[in-house]
């Protein structure tokens, strides 16, 4: 199987280097004996290693980043997919909503429609290992692997929406099963033969675990997290008493609840994500508009101008009047 998904780098790539056999100083998860690609990018370097065996497509991706980055994504060809999510933590969003995240050291598998993704990543280091599934082998699957027949069932019938299975923690087993994949040996079709006898034995692991309930307890609701970000979307600017607690009481969910998605969401605190939406919207329309500095602190949610004042200057390091003037 070629690779099915096509990465998106935007305007801001700066180089891009391929099958090179330089093993970049950010790499943390080699395959030894495979080549990289690597994207140097403004806001993070991306390294991808590959390999096919017997209809299924192998990559191990790593992300270094310097900023919370977004990157955009299509599944070319309708597949199912097996992630061992190594280390970091990641969002994926499909037609804008949340459809699923990971964090480092859990397996899952998804069905992916044709279709385009984004890729959502806090700073610092995310690394997976993707195996793209052939899928006239897994559609047998169905009888050994009963707790996958959804994925089955939306791979024949072409579903043109994702499904995501439950999170599952990697045991000792599992991780060492992972590394050894990392291996390449020098004979290319017993390599080929050890790779897949490792994808039997993960997929038939993770078979093991949703059918004796050992997936992760008290996995975050895409439902609810998406609720949480368009509610906060839609009122950062028009209630300036966006509190934990009116979100709590609309998304009837408690307090503590509420930071737990938003740090899942944001990567940061409900009240640090306002500011940040209503200082973007402010510097939008400073810079758009000729609305005065006191209609556009009423318009993105504040009702106190010094507060603007201070709050603009602590973020942008500068005033709204030079903002507006220097640009």
């Amino acid at each position: 199987m070629p690779n099915p998904v096509t990465i998106h780098h935007d305007q801001y790539t700066r180089e891009i280097a391929l099958a090179t056999r330089d093993r970049p100083d950010s790499c943390r998860h080699a395959m030894v004996g495979l080549p990289w690609d690597v994207v140097y990018h403004l806001d993070y370097l991306m390294t991808v290693q590959q390999t096919d065996f017997f209809g299924n497509h192998l990559q191990l991706i790593e992300l270094d980043t310097n900023n919370e980055v977004s990157i955009r994504f299509s599944v070319d060809t309708t597949s199912i997919f097996f992630v061992i999510m190594i280390e970091g933590f990641v969002r994926y969003k499909w037609k804008d909503k949340l459809v699923s995240y990971a964090m480092g050291e859990v397996i899952y598998m998804t069905y992916n429609p044709r279709s385009e993704f984004l890729l959502q990543t806090r700073e610092g280091n995310h690394a997976m290992m993707v195996i793209s599934m052939e899928p006239e082998w897994f559609a047998h699957t169905e009888r050994a692997y009963t707790k996958l027949r959804g994925l089955v069932k939306s791979q024949m019938e072409n579903s043109d929406k994702p499904l995501i299975l439950p999170l599952c923690r990697t045991t000792v087993r599992i991780t060492d099963l992972w590394k050894s994949m990392r291996v390449v040996r020098s004979e290319p079709f017993r390599h080929k033969v050890d790779l897949m006898d490792s994808l039997v034995e993960l997929t038939a692991f993770y078979n093991e675990q949703l059918t004796g309930g050992l997936q992760i307890k008290g996995q975050l609701s895409v439902e609810i997290a998406n609720s949480l970000y368009d509610f906060v979307h839609r009122h950062f600017a028009s209630d300036s008493e966006l509190t934990l607690h009116n979100i709590a009481e609309h998304l009837e969910i408690s307090l503590w609840k509420v930071r737990e998605y938003a740090h899942m969401l944001f990567g940061k605190s409900i009240h640090r994500q306002v500011r940040t939406l209503r200082m973007v919207e402010a510097l939008q329309l400073l810079q758009t508009t000729s609305l005065t500095i006191n209609d556009i602190a009423v318009q993105v949610g504040y009702d106190n101008l010094p507060h603007f004042y201070s709050i603009f200057q602590k973020y942008y390091s500068t005033s709204p009047a030079s903002c507006r003037k220097n640009y």
